[in-house]
């Protein structure tokens, strides 16, 4: 009998310790994983504002850990980034040095060949009881202007992980949840350098004065005036071939004075090269010419076809609008002035 009773509890304890085993086969992994974007734009920059640029781009992640009710944060616990090798992006006009780091400001960046730690309360934000941010800063700088174009690059991260996914008794991690892995993980990046646009910058001077000549003359009624359209190229680059086209209103204190500024050369159109000469050329033949680079409107640009007369006053009186289209590809940090003569009203 006592051999029947031990046997039968054998058998119950044997089938007890399949049942547990067979349980803890079924359980859930307890597997944790960083998932990283696989590409990322820096955005879009002039060559001055990528000189001087430090804003951080943010490239969001993600750190999970699937069936974990919880991710405790216990002193053994670490998420870890490392970055392969420095950043460049390359394009057209050179390259793009980018600084990666672990928070918006920089104060904390990456070195190529340590680790970045991201376990840190005030860095690693909790979301849920069981997803973190680790989020990647990408703050890209230039030390010289750059050529317009697209530049591409990519960053190379390793992430290394320790986490207890369950605490056991007395504050420790309990046996067998205690997740480590390791993961690389590649992010494309693309930067834009836009062109530059070119600038105008709108000067008067007085030539003549009905009071005094050429002598200190001032800006009375009668008096005649240059009103200068001077162009500047402040790209490293220079603009495409026929592009620039300027138009140049006429002030209502003041009308168009063909006939010349009253100076000793009386000049009527001018126009000039800057210290770096721009490549432009304008033609100018007469108000009524349709070859040449210089136009006149009556109605404030809506057609172009006006032509004022020279000397008289009624005529040129109408002009609304002036409009310049010099020839040619113009240069790099170059500039180009164009000048009329005006009569005070």
């Amino acid at each position: 009998m006592a051999t029947k009773m031990i046997g039968a509890s054998l058998r119950r304890a044997t089938t007890v310790l399949l049942l547990a085993i067979a349980t803890l086969a079924a359980a859930p992994a307890w597997a944790c994983d960083v998932t990283t974007p696989t590409s990322a734009s820096l955005g879009r920059y002039s060559a001055t504002e990528l000189k001087a640029n430090t804003a951080a781009v943010a490239t969001d992640g993600s750190f999970t850990c699937t069936h974990s009710p919880l991710l405790t944060l216990l002193n053994t616990d670490f998420l870890k980034a490392t970055l392969s090798a420095d950043v460049v992006l390359t394009g057209p006009g050179g390259s793009v040095p980018v600084t990666l780091s672990v928070d918006a400001a920089g104060t904390r960046p990456f070195v190529a060949g340590k680790a970045a730690v991201y376990r840190d309360g005030a860095l690693l934000t909790l979301l849920d009881n069981s997803y973190m941010r680790p989020i990647v800063y990408a703050t890209p700088r230039s030390a010289s202007e750059l050529t317009p174009g697209t530049y591409t690059g990519f960053a190379t991260v390793r992430w290394d992980w320790q986490f207890c996914t369950q605490v056991g008794a007395l504050g420790l991690c309990a046996i067998g949840k205690t997740d480590t892995g390791s993961k690389l993980a590649r992010i494309d990046l693309t930067l834009v350098v836009t062109p530059k646009p070119a600038t105008v910058a709108i000067g008067t001077t007085t030539t003549w004065s009905p009071t005094s000549d050429t002598y200190n003359p001032k800006a009375v009624p009668g008096a005649k005036v240059r009103i200068a359209a001077t162009i500047t190229n402040p790209d490293v680059v220079p603009l495409d071939p026929n592009t620039v086209a300027v138009t140049l209103p006429t002030p209502a204190t003041m009308r168009l004075a063909l006939e010349g500024d009253g100076s000793a050369a009386n000049a009527s159109l001018t126009s000039a090269q800057g210290a770096t000469a721009s490549g432009l050329t304008l033609a100018y033949a007469s108000p009524g010419s349709t070859a040449d680079d210089v136009d006149f409107s009556a109605d404030n640009g809506a057609t172009w076809t006006y032509v004022p007369v020279p000397g008289d006053a009624a005529s040129q009186g109408a002009v609304t609008t002036v409009r310049f289209r010099p020839r040619g590809s113009m240069a790099a940090k170059s500039s180009f002035a164009i000048s009329l003569p005006y009569v005070v009203r």
